[in-house]
This record gives C-alpha cells, structure tokens and sequence, in this order.
C-alpha cells in the first residue's frame, strides 16, 4: 500500500474568511509543498512545539483543548474564545475519520487525519461549486429581470 499520498499544500487554498497573525501565517508556508503524511506531521508538530514555547513566553492569549478524532485523543492550542469553532471543526473531521476507520480499519495518524482532511476538502469543493453555480443562476435571473 503506498502512504505517499501526494497533497499540495498552497497558503492561497484557504477560504478568505481565515485570518491569520503573522506567527499562524509563517507556519503555514512552510505547509507548502509539503507532499506526504510524515512531512505533515512534522510540521504539526514543530507548530505545536513553537506555539507551546510562545504560549510559556506569554506571547499569546492562547488556551488548550483536546479532541477526539477517529479515536485518538489531541492537545490543539487556540487562542481565546475559538474554544467552540474549534470543536465543531473537529467533529466534522473525527466524522470523516470515523467513516474512514469503518472502511479501512485502523491506520496511522498521520495517514487518518490526512485522509480525513481531503474527504472534507473534496465536499467543501463539492459545495463551492454548488454556490458558484447557483451564483450564476441568481445573477442571469437578475439580468433577465432588468
């Protein structure tokens, strides 16, 4: 079975409604070109580690919460207040995981949480393509009406 699953990473594929300080965005562009689960997880994990430092610098004013996905357990720091975000973002991941365990059974973390991330990505673009469209429609409706 081959674990290199290649995924692409660009700073440019979030949505717009994502702001980010200048210490989320430096981490985020060394995701780019990052091509396999275990280059991703090393960047996860040298994140957590710089925003752990940061955090007992008192640089941030950053909480901890863990989450379940796919079974597992996970530290994630947030900044205050995104406590709840946080959660719903990670019960649609662990749903995806959970399918995935269903289906392949147990696989490394690394792999799952990749996988389970693209299966978001394909029906987050599933539906993007579904409001473009309907987009157009509106707009040739208002046309049609002036």
């Amino acid at each position: 079975m081959n674990t290199n699953i290649p995924y692409f990473f660009q700073v440019s594929d979030l949505p717009r409604f994502v702001e980010l300080d200048e210490f989320q965005l430096d981490h985020l562009e060394r995701l780019e070109g990052i091509s396999t689960p275990d280059e991703l997880s090393a960047e996860i994990s040298r994140y957590n580690e710089a925003l752990a430092k940061q955090n007992r610098q008192g640089k941030t004013g950053s909480s901890e919460s863990e989450i379940q996905i796919g079974g597992r357990t996970f530290s994630v720091a947030h900044q205050e207040g995104e406590a709840e975000y946080l959660i719903a973002a990670a019960k649609m991941l662990d749903a995806e995981a959970t399918v995935l365990s269903k289906e392949v059974g147990r696989m490394p973390e690394a792999r799952m949480l990749l996988m389970a991330g693209l299966m978001l990505a394909d029906k987050t673009a599933a539906l993007e393509e579904k409001v473009r469209e309907l987009e157009e429609k509106l707009a040739a409706k208002n046309q049609n009406s002036i």
